[in-house]
């Protein structure tokens, strides 16, 4: 079942369930619920969670086995029962209490174990179409591209997405408009959108862009040194990416591996790049690393010229 369908059953409940979830906000939200079932009075009695990487099963079990105090059924939630000796709760699985809902944290269940019901949420969600719903409920609208650009800086965790999304919230309170720009500056760190368009105006050859964006971050109080640094980082991401795209390897994969989230849904764009212009940047790059540390040279303006420099020679098909 899924996680809409817990929670409408939780008036009725199976005595056990397997909670399969990779993505913590999906944990979070089956905790919650759970902790909400037990009145707040009664939570010190008939509310439990154990971690099973830190505390006995035989401890859970014991507790499980108790009979409510205050309400109608004991929930107990655990966490990482996967660190856990499987073979210890089979007894218990095996004749649960019938006053006691036992929520159990697993990546997938034991061998041997017998049937139980799972809560599995969906592997694959809309994104955008999550983030809408959300902006709606708040009674706030998004620009286009803003949600985008949303996912684009933070990734596909639904609990960062979340943070992020609610801070945005707190930013656009007067107009009730999330704008592309209010992203830009408050997602993480503004600082960190700054470099990812960097990366894409050098890797493009847009001098007067990428000028302009490297002033927006020393504005920002980003160093040079350290803008250097990133961008090293990113294009050797990059470099690797596109070599992964060479080796046939799935989009989707490069993105998760290489945690190039700014090009999520642009994959003819990192196509187009090429390996000996990408090796050539990184080599400009790591030189000027290695002349602003040794010489006296302005920062600043050395990192302006290398990227006018990269710029000029960058070739995109």
């Amino acid at each position: 079942m899924n996680i809409g369908e817990f929670q409408k059953a939780s008036s009725n409940p199976d005595p056990v369930y397997l909670l399969i979830a990779g993505q913590a906000y999906f944990r979070r939200i089956v905790y919650e619920h759970c902790r909400n079932q037990v009145q707040e009075s009664a939570r010190a009695f008939d509310w439990s969670v154990f971690d099973l990487e830190q505390e006995p099963v035989n401890e859970l079990v014991q507790v499980a086995r108790t009979l409510p105090w205050m309400s109608a059924r004991r929930w107990v939630y655990a966490k990482n029962v996967d660190r856990a000796d499987s073979k210890l709760l089979l007894p218990y699985l095996q004749k649960p209490s019938e006053r006691t809902v036992l929520v159990l944290e697993v990546e997938k269940p034991p061998a041997g174990w017998p049937p139980v019901t799972r809560i599995e949420p969906a592997d694959q969600i809309d994104l955008m179409r999550w983030l809408s719903r959300k902006v709606s409920h708040e009674g706030y609208e998004a620009e286009p591209g803003a949600l985008e650009a949303l996912v684009e800086i933070v990734g596909e965790d639904l609990q960062l997405l979340e943070s992020e999304l609610e801070k945005q919230l707190l930013h656009c309170y007067e107009g009730k408009l999330i704008t592309v720009d209010s992203v830009r500056d408050m997602a993480l760190n503004g600082r960190q959108y700054g470099i990812f368009a960097l990366t894409d105006a050098i890797a493009e050859g847009k001098a007067k862009e990428a000028l302009k964006i490297l002033a927006k971050l020393y504005e920002n109080g980003m160093a040079a040194p350290l803008v250097l640094a990133t961008l090293y980082s990113n294009f050797r991401r990059l470099l690797v990416a596109l070599e992964m795209l060479n080796g046939r390897r799935p989009f989707a994969e490069v993105i998760r591996v290489t945690n190039i989230w700014s090009y999520k849904g642009r994959e003819r764009h990192v196509r187009r790049l090429r390996e000996d212009e990408l090796r050539k940047i990184l080599l400009q790059l790591y030189a000027s690393d290695r002349a602003c540390k040794t010489t006296g040279t302005d920062e600043k303006a050395h990192l302006e010229r290398v990227v006018v420099d990269t710029c000029r020679r960058t070739s995109v098909k």
